[in-house]
C-alpha cells in the first residue's frame, strides 16, 4: 500500500496543473475584460479592433495586441494587486475621444503590481502632461 501513496500523489499533482492557454478577443472571447477574468487565459490577445472597455486586471497575465494602431482599448486599463505582474504589449489606451470619459488614470499600476509594457500609446484627454481633469498615469 506505501507503494501506491507517491505515485497516487504525483497523479493528483500533474492532473491538477492547468496548461498555459490564448484567449483570443473577440473570436474566442467577447470582450478583453471577460478573457482577463478567466482563469484560464494567460495570454489574452486582442485582434484588430476597437474595444470599448474599461479593463482591471488583477492576476499575472500578458495582454497584447497586433500593433498600437490596431487593438485599440478605449477606455482605462488598471493593472492591480500584490504581486501581481502583467506585460501589456502592441495596443493603445484610448481615453482622448469626446465621449471617452474622465479616469483617475488612463493607465493606472496599483501599489504591489507591476506592470512591463512594449509598444503601448496612451492617450488622454488631460490638458497637459501633469494636468487638466483627466491624468494620464498614475504608479500606486
Amino acid at each position: 500500500m506505501r507503494a501506491r501513496l507517491p505515485i497516487l500523489l504525483l497523479l493528483t499533482t500533474l492532473a491538477g496543473a492547468a496548461p498555459a492557454q490564448d484567449c483570443t478577443v473577440p473570436s474566442g472571447r467577447p470582450t478583453v475584460q471577460s478573457a482577463v477574468a478567466d482563469p484560464d487565459c494567460t495570454r489574452v490577445l486582442l485582434q484588430a479592433g476597437t474595444y470599448p472597455e474599461s479593463v482591471r486586471i488583477e492576476r499575472s497575465l500578458t495582454l497584447a495586441g497586433v500593433g498600437s494602431g490596431n487593438s485599440v482599448i478605449t477606455g482605462a486599463v488598471r493593472v492591480g494587486g500584490l504581486g501581481v505582474g502583467v506585460t501589456i504589449a502592441e495596443l493603445s489606451v484610448d481615453a482622448s475621444g469626446e465621449n471617452a470619459g474622465c479616469y483617475s488614470a488612463v493607465f493606472e499600476v496599483d501599489e504591489g503590481a507591476v506592470a512591463y509594457v512594449d509598444g503601448i500609446v496612451v492617450f488622454s484627454n488631460a490638458d497637459g502632461p501633469a494636468s487638466g481633469p483627466c491624468p494620464l498615469y498614475a504608479d500606486g
